[in-house]
């Protein structure tokens, strides 16, 4: 008893004795975590202030402000993540103001000091939204760098962190795609839905890796509603090759199990070529169709010009308009070992202000006639070639598979002319290759004389073809020397 009276003395006694003051709030870390994302992380919890873009202020180096477009409270509250327009490689000075610690009656007149140096680092963003059905849309995540899926941390997981408006739309629910084993994607459960455009924006959602922040300028996706007696036929919203010999088409809504039939699919190169489908898979969701083909020519257009007998969930056909069939390029066996340079395989006149040139492969920047020299080739010198020399290219134009172009010239006379082509570049880059014995770039080919009337653009008496077909000037001295 005695024990029991001496125990409830103490206690009554430090109920008695005053607490010690509470920590001042202070700054333990600000770090950058990518090109728009700021992380603060403060030593205790902070209060409501902390979520006020305007209790944030960032300077650069020169003195300029970075922006500070939003801030979000994490789950421990003594983490604040701010969004930012997109910084530099540069040391960043951060002041924060009227920020409290949690609990505490005011935080007027608080303000502390950190730096940090800008990132590189991309953000995550918002590839995607569609819906599934009346009451559910499917998010993705992605990479910007390479589209590949961007796996988020738990914070993809809360409600609040979704916004659907214009009309708006209530977010019941979210859980991580495939079951919980997809992290790149959320499935979100809505309010019922109409047959309206919506844009679904996510905010305050990190990276599972990096504590990147979603882009905040790439944060939002828009989708097609369904309606519970659906009669709106579902589209092809994307397509686009992944190798040499993939094609991923994505579709506005999931569609029927037979969008698995290669033969319902019909592709066609710029030429009208049919590209083979050998195979097809729907992903779980069924929006996203993965085609198996046969090999692509790199840098060739290809288009999804029809996809038979495909509906959605509630019967509705898929329809591509004739005027406005995908179109996507055809990539390269590995865009990143393409190390063979185009080479320019021949030039043909076909008539005296026409010339073909035909290349080895698809090529880029081909459209700029500056690019293009026609001499005489008796008496082309690199180092002695005169204006009369040389025929001039007023125009250039790339046919649809981008291995012909047809050049406009002025009028041609009947010699043989050399062509050089310089900057032009295949699907990877490579530069046109140079002259060697077996591949010389610079390529001859006969000019188509003039019939009819000659043109006389500056208007000398002597014809443009006169004038280009070079002369050769032989000057006599006083002395009869030459």
């Amino acid at each position: 008893m005695w024990a029991t009276i001496f125990a409830l003395g103490a206690l009554l006694g430090a109920c008695g004795q005053p607490q010690p003051p509470a920590p001042p709030l202070e700054i333990v870390e600000a770090e950058a975590t990518s090109q728009t994302s700021v992380v603060v992380t403060f030593n205790q919890a902070v209060d409501e202030g902390a979520v006020e873009a305007d209790n944030y202020r960032i300077t650069g180096p020169d003195g300029s402000h970075l922006r500070v477009l939003a801030a979000y409270r994490l789950e421990d509250a003594a983490k604040v993540v701010l969004a930012t327009e997109p910084q530099q490689l540069v040391e960043y000075q951060l002041v924060v103001r009227d920020v409290g610690a949690a609990g505490i009656m005011s935080a007027a007149g608080f303000q502390a000091q950190s730096a940090f140096g800008g990132s590189g680092e991309t953000a995550p963003i918002v590839a995607s939204a569609i819906a599934l059905s009346n009451t559910t849309v499917l998010v993705t995540f992605a990479d910007p760098n390479n589209g590949k899926p961007a796996d988020m941390g738990s914070g993809a997981l809360e409600p609040a962190y979704y916004e659907i408006a214009n009309p708006g739309l209530d977010v019941l629910g979210v859980a991580y795609a495939s079951g919980g084993k997809d992290h790149a994607r959320v499935v979100l459960t809505t309010s019922s839905m109409s047959d309206l455009t919506y844009t679904v924006k996510v905010t305050n959602v990190l990276s599972a890796a990096g504590s990147k922040l979603v882009d905040p300028f790439l944060n939002t996706a828009t989708f097609r509603g369904i309606t519970e007696g659906d009669q709106v036929p579902p589209q092809v919203t994307e397509v686009y090759a992944t190798d040499n010999k993939t094609v991923v088409v994505r579709f506005s809504e999931p569609v029927s199990d037979n969008a698995v039939d290669p033969t319902k699919y019909v592709i066609v190169d710029s030429e009208g070529n049919p590209l083979p489908v050998v195979s097809v898979v729907l992903d779980e969701y069924k929006v996203q169709a993965t085609l198996t083909t046969w090999p692509m020519t790199s840098g060739v257009d290809y288009r999804l010009v029809e996809v038979v007998g495909i509906t959605d969930r509630n019967g509705n056909p898929l329809v591509i308009g004739p005027g406005s069939p995908p179109v996507f390029v055809g990539a390269p066996v590995n865009p990143g070992e393409d190390g063979v340079p185009p080479r320019v395989l021949g030039a043909n006149s076909i008539d005296s202000t026409h010339v073909v040139v035909t290349f080895s492969e698809p090529v880029y920047g081909a459209g700029d006639p500056q690019k293009y020299s026609i001499a005489d080739r008796d008496t082309f010198r690199s180092e002695t070639l005169s204006p009369q020399s040389v025929l001039l290219v007023v125009d250039a134009t790339v046919s649809a598979s981008r291995r012909t172009v047809t050049l406009t010239t002025r009028q041609q006379s009947e010699i043989v002319y050399a062509l050089t082509v310089t900057d032009v570049t295949d699907v990877a880059g490579n530069h046109i290759a140079p002259p060697d014995r077996d591949h010389p770039f610079q390529v001859t080919f006969l000019g188509t004389g003039v019939t009819g009337t000659a043109e006389d653009t500056d208007g000398d008496g002597l014809s443009d073809a006169a004038e280009q077909a070079g002369w050769t000037v032989t000057v006599r001295n006083a002395d009869g020397t030459t």
